[in-house]
């Protein structure tokens, strides 16, 4: 049995299984901007970006969210794309446009200017 309450942050860049299922359990969903993946097996993704010379336990679930790979890649390479995470599992996004985008288990949010 699973204790969601219970997940163990990790002091290194890769996902500890465990943890991965707490992610994919409370966060099944791609947390891209309008993405409607629920695969299990999408990227788990630092919001954050990992540093290996950073603090112990960046990789955690309050750092983490899933994406399939092409989403990953824009969030990571893409110049302009903002995110944040904030508790309750949700996401604020800021497009290259400077429009905001909360995303959740409900799906996407439209922030009005």
């Amino acid at each position: 049995m699973i204790d969601l309450a219970d997940a163990v942050p990790a002091d290194a860049y890769e996902v500890p299984a465990s943890l991965g299922e707490v992610v994919h359990l409370t966060k099944p969903a791609d947390v891209f901007p309008h993405a409607a993946s629920l695969s299990r097996w999408m990227d788990r993704d630092h919001t954050v970006p990992y540093d290996a010379d950073g603090p112990p336990g960046q990789t955690s679930i309050d750092n983490l969210g899933k994406m399939t790979r092409r989403h990953h890649r824009v969030k990571t390479h893409a110049p302009g794309w903002q995110v944040f995470q904030l508790p309750g599992n949700r996401f604020v996004w800021i497009t290259p446009h400077g429009r905001y985008r909360i995303t959740d288990v409900a799906g996407t949010h439209v922030v009005a200017a």
